[in-house]
């Protein structure tokens, strides 16, 4: 009895594992990260909860500022990399959801696709993107 169990709990693992690489889950062990700065020390950053600070790009070792940017690439199950898109209703860049942006949506929503406006990321504008886009109106990044 235990055998037939162990053989079935075995097939399963191994028929996750091959349903996963061929759906294109990502393996973080396959994903590559690495960091801008690659010279000695410790690049320290500086930054307080409400978003004020410095970013990546101006990291400091002493008095020197550097860039200790980190880029990671994700990729599927097979090794390939995997292609991610940043999207957001703060259209115009301002970091606030406001006129502005209501604008630019409708006339991307009433003209040809545009990806910046397909916040339902489906290919399509739709009222669901109208709906996400309506939910954000008015906030704003710290």
């Amino acid at each position: 009895m235990k055998p037939n169990i162990c053989l079935s709990i075995l097939f399963l693992c191994v028929l996750s594992a091959v349903s996963a690489s061929a759906t294109g889950i990502p393996d973080l062990s396959n994903c590559t990260v690495t960091c801008a700065y690659t010279g000695p020390g410790h690049p320290v950053m500086y930054n307080v909860p409400n978003g004020m600070g410095s970013g990546f790009d101006h990291c400091n070792i002493g008095l020197d500022v550097i860039d200790a940017t980190i880029h990671v690439v994700l990729k599927d199950g097979n090794g390939v990399p995997m292609p991610h898109h940043y999207n957001s209703p703060d259209i115009s860049g301002d970091l606030q959801v406001n006129l502005m942006d209501v604008g630019l949506f409708a006339s991307d929503y009433f003209g040809a696709y545009s990806f910046r406006a397909d916040l339902v990321p489906d290919g399509v504008l739709s009222l669901s993107d109208v709906g996400r886009f309506a939910m954000a109106l008015g906030s704003m990044c710290p």
